[in-house]
C-alpha cells in the first residue's frame, strides 16, 4: 500500500535528523570550539584541521625567520655560501638558513619531530631554546585536539544509528483486547546494541486562546516491547506497542478522524555499542497519512533446519497485513463510542472516563457474538 503525500511539516525526518534551524545566535555557540568541530559537517572539521596545522606551522616559521633576521643570519656575507660562513668567522642561529621558505621547511620539522639534517638549531642563539620549546608544545596540543574530534567524529551515535532501522509505516490493530499503534524497529549491524530503550512521544500544534500564538504541545507516549517494557533484548527486530487507553493522547481519534489529524509521533531508540561501548541514539516519526489502521506486520524471525539458526527476513520488514474488520475499531468522536465493526453493526456505549479494560473488552465481544454470529479473527 502506498503512503499518502502530506503537507505535515515534521519536526524529526525519517532518517532521524531534527528540522529545526536556528537563526539570530550570537557567536556564543562558536566558545565550544571542540563540540563545534565534531557537530560540523566533515568537509568543515578537515578544513578546520589543515588550516590548524598550516597557522602553527607559518607562525613559527615567522618566528624563526624573525630570529635569523635580527641576529644577522640572513645578510649576503652571513648566508651558508657567504664569506663569514665560509671563513668561520660567523655562526648562525639555525644552519643553513637562506630564506623565509628555509624557515617554513624547518619549521615543520621541529614541529613534527622529523629529525633536523641539513637544517638544524646551534648553540648561538638562546632565544633558539625557547621557540623550540613553545612549537613542541603547541604541535602536541594541536595533534590531540584534531585527534580528538575525528575520534568523536566517527564513534558519536549518529554514526551507529544509520544501521538501526525504524518501519515506514506503524500500525493501529488489536492485541489482548486493546487498540495499540504498533511500529517496528530492526538493527542490521551484527555487533548488537545493548541495554536498548525505546521512549515515544508526540507533537501536536495547539493554538494558545490568550494570544492566538500557534505552539507545539509534546506529551508523552507509554510504549513497550513485546516484552511488556520499553527495554529489550535487541537481537531480533522487535515490535514497540503504545495502548491507546483513556490518558493516551490517540484515544478520541477515529479511522475517520486519523485522515484529518495533524500530529507526529516521534520515536527515539537508545542504547550502547558492543563494539565500542559507547552510547547511541536513533530516531524516526509517523505522521498520520504513514498510520495504517486495521494492519498488522508481517512474522520476519523463522527456524531454519538446514542452518540450524534463526533467520530474519529483512524482505518483509516494513510489509504487513489486513486484519479482520470484525473487531474493536476505535473511538467514536461524534457519538461517544467504542464500536466493533461488521457491516453498519455498532456495539454498546462506553463512557470515555471508564478504562477499556480486557474484561470490558470480552463483555462487549461476547454480547457482538450472540446478536451477530461468532467471527473467528
Amino acid at each position: 500500500m502506498k503512503i499518502k503525500r502530506t503537507s505535515t511539516m515534521r519536526v524529526v525526518s525519517k532518517n532521524g535528523d531534527c528540522n529545526v534551524e536556528s537563526v539570530h545566535l550570537s557567536t556564543r555557540r562558536f566558545t565550544d570550539l571542540f563540540t563545534t568541530l565534531v557537530d560540523a559537517k566533515w568537509r568543515w572539521s578537515l578544513g578546520a584541521f589543515a588550516f590548524s596545522f598550516f597557522l602553527s606551522w607559518t607562525t613559527f616559521a615567522f618566528f624563526w625567520w624573525l630570529q635569523c633576521f635580527l641576529h644577522g643570519d640572513l645578510e649576503p656575507d652571513n648566508l651558508p655560501d657567504g664569506v663569514n660562513q665560509i671563513s668561520g668567522n660567523f655562526t648562525p642561529c639555525v644552519a643553513n638558513m637562506y630564506h623565509f621558505g628555509s624557515a617554513m621547511l624547518y619549521s615543520i620539522a621541529t614541529q613534527h619531530t622529523i629529525g633536523y639534517g641539513f637544517r638544524y638549531p646551534t648553540n648561538e642563539c638562546m632565544t633558539s631554546i625557547i621557540i623550540l620549546s613553545c612549537q613542541a608544545m603547541t604541535g602536541l596540543l594541536v595533534e590531540a585536539i584534531m585527534v580528538g574530534v575525528f575520534f568523536a567524529k566517527l564513534t558519536r551515535p549518529k554514526n551507529r544509528a544509520q544501521t538501526v532501522r525504524f518501519s515506514k509505516k506503524a500500525v493501529i490493530c488489536e492485541r489482548n483486547g486493546f487498540l495499540c499503534l504498533v511500529f517496528r524497529i530492526g538493527d542490521i549491524k551484527k555487533s548488537r546494541i545493548i541495554n536498548a530503550t525505546v521512549t515515544a512521544e508526540i507533537i501536536r500544534k495547539k493554538v494558545n486562546p490568550e494570544n492566538g500564538a500557534m505552539e507545539f504541545i509534546q506529551e508523552d507516549l507509554e510504549v513497550v516491547s513485546e516484552n511488556g517494557r520499553n527495554s529489550f533484548f535487541f537481537v531480533w527486530p522487535i515490535q514497540v506497542f503504545h495502548k491507546i487507553t483513556p490518558s493516551s493522547p490517540l484515544y478520541r481519534i477515529s479511522p475517520k478522524d486519523l485522515e484529518k489529524e495533524e500530529f507526529e509521533v516521534v520515536v527515539i531508540l537508545e542504547g550502547t555499542a558492543e563494539a565500542t561501548g559507547s552510547a547511541t541514539q536513533a530516531k524516526s516519526s509517523y505522521i498520520p497519512s504513514e498510520i495504517l489502521w486495521g494492519y498488522k506486520f508481517k512474522n520476519m524471525v523463522t527456524w531454519s533446519k538446514d542452518k540450524k539458526c534463526h533467520v530474519v527476513d529483512y524482505k518483509v520488514f516494513n510489509e504487513v497485513y489486513p486484519v479482520s474488520t470484525t473487531s474493536l475499531v476505535g473511538f467514536n468522536s461524534s457519538e461517544n463510542m467504542y464500536n466493533y465493526k461488521d457491516g453498519s453493526t455498532i456495539t454498546t456505549i462506553i463512557d470515555s472516563k471508564e478504562s477499556l479494560s480486557s474484561l470490558i473488552y470480552e463483555k462487549e465481544r461476547t454480547k457482538f457474538e450472540k446478536q451477530n454470529g461468532t467471527v473467528h479473527l
